[in-house]
């Protein structure tokens, strides 16, 4: 009987390892997929920035064409003429 009762208490210390080892599995799935959502999110707002960023640049050479447009007097030379 003790074969028997040895042989049962290894098949529950297995079974026990084999329900760890598959929990530990599936935190590992769930961490990935949050770590894989994160950087979906970080990629998307890398490029929401990158877009501003050549928006704004796009808008300075914009402004800086316009400014070059202007006749710009200095005020001081103005005043001793």
């Amino acid at each position: 009987m003790s074969t028997v009762a040895s042989g049962k208490a290894s098949v529950d210390k297995m079974r026990a390892q084999r329900d760890k080892e598959r929990e530990l599995k599936e935190r590992y799935k769930a961490q990935r997929d949050d770590i894989k959502v994160f950087c979906d999110k970080i990629f998307a707002k890398n490029a929401q920035l990158k877009f501003s960023l050549f928006e704004t640049f796009d808008k300075i050479d914009a402004l800086e064409r316009e400014v070059s447009a202007l006749k710009i007097v200095d005020i001081s030379s103005r005043r001793s003429q």
